[in-house]
């Protein structure tokens, strides 16, 4: 009570499952994540080869080269406006939310509203 704004801000592994709808992110609950984050390549212009690429990882900080390596990083900006809208909805939109997606070096690789910097 009294809370009025929340920041998601965690690994891309985990928070990519909000973007999917999937808010209990214990992997026995579902997964999703490659097929999120390559969605989102798609969306942003990954050619099929990438695509498949990223299907084939076991582990979604494995995407960030391959999509670093492609010029492809802003599609973690496209999944952190997505996690904003979907956790808004599951809020009835009665918090502000925002999102940082982060790698586990701890690097800033998307965020909602945007503004945070990183190295394309």
């Amino acid at each position: 009570k009294g809370i009025k704004e929340v920041l998601l801000a965690g690994h891309i592994g985990k928070l990519v499952k909000i973007a999917a709808g999937i808010f209990n992110t214990h992997s026995k609950f579902g997964d999703a994540r490659l097929e999120t984050i390559a969605a989102y390549a798609g969306l942003c212009g990954a050619d099929p080869e990438v695509i498949k690429d990223i299907l084939s990882q076991n582990l979604a900080e494995a995407t960030v080269e391959i999509l670093r390596k492609n010029g492809l990083l802003s599609c973690f900006d496209e999944i952190a406006r997505k996690i904003v809208l979907r956790a808004s909805e599951f809020v009835d939109n009665q918090l502000k939310i925002s999102c940082i997606l982060l790698s586990l070096k701890g690097e800033i690789l998307g965020s909602e509203p945007k503004g945070e910097s990183r190295n394309e």
